[in-house]
């Protein structure tokens, strides 16, 4: 079926929240329209959109927004939710647990204040960093295998994975210091075959110049 479907994805050159969207894609082996928009010519643009934002998938023409739904929409049309009901809502937990932590970063990458942007960030790497982290660690040593859900990998582990090393990129290179067993979950997901070309072959963006916070 997915052969016979006409995939688009408009997102900004950046990986942020369209990353994990084209990592699902590259696991999946399915093709799709990769558009992507400059962020200098977005105001414009932004009333044709459904709320304003991006990214957007469009299946047939047919449009789906908001990130988390693009990705849970196609991580179960391409058999990448896990076995069961239960699985599936388990991938729904952890990605909805490393928005919220994207949601601390955003919360200091956003502040104009000097000095309140650097209480946030100290925050997010003080306290939200290893409440979090802890608990994917502890999820992973319990999973039975080198994935959040044991042998198998799912959506979630591709845009969890994909967090943790945007982290580690924009945020602080030594994030995952600590945390031995999520930088080995890390690289168990980008040595998937698919996911290693996708990497190395995906186009040029401007991530680290836009995000990394000293």
């Amino acid at each position: 079926m997915s052969g016979q479907v006409k995939y688009k994805l408009t997102y900004f050159n950046q990986r942020a929240r369209g990353e994990p969207i084209r990592l699902i894609f590259a696991a999946a082996k399915v093709p799709y329209e990769d558009f992507r928009i400059e962020k200098s010519g977005w105001g414009p643009l932004k009333e044709d959109y459904p709320w304003g934002h991006l990214p957007l998938l469009e299946v047939d023409g047919v449009k789906l927004a908001e990130s988390s739904a693009i990705c849970r929409f196609l991580g179960e049309r391409f058999h990448l939710a896990g076995d069961s009901e239960w699985d599936a809502a388990k991938c729904d937990e952890y990605v909805s647990a490393m928005m919220d932590l994207r949601t601390n970063w955003l919360a200091f990458l956003r502040e104009s204040d000097q000095e309140r942007k650097a209480k946030l960030r100290k925050e997010f790497l003080e306290e939200h960093v290893p409440k979090n982290f802890e608990k994917f660690d502890k999820i992973l040593s319990s999973s039975g295998g080198d994935f959040l859900l044991g042998e198998k990998y799912t959506w979630a582990d591709l845009h969890v994975a994909h967090n943790f090393a945007f982290f580690e990129e924009c945020v602080d290179s030594t994030i995952l210091s600590e945390y031995p067993r999520l930088a080995k979950f890390v690289g168990d997901v980008f040595a998937i075959p698919q996911i290693t070309k996708w990497v190395e072959t995906r186009p040029q963006n401007s991530d680290k110049a836009i995000f990394f916070n000293k």
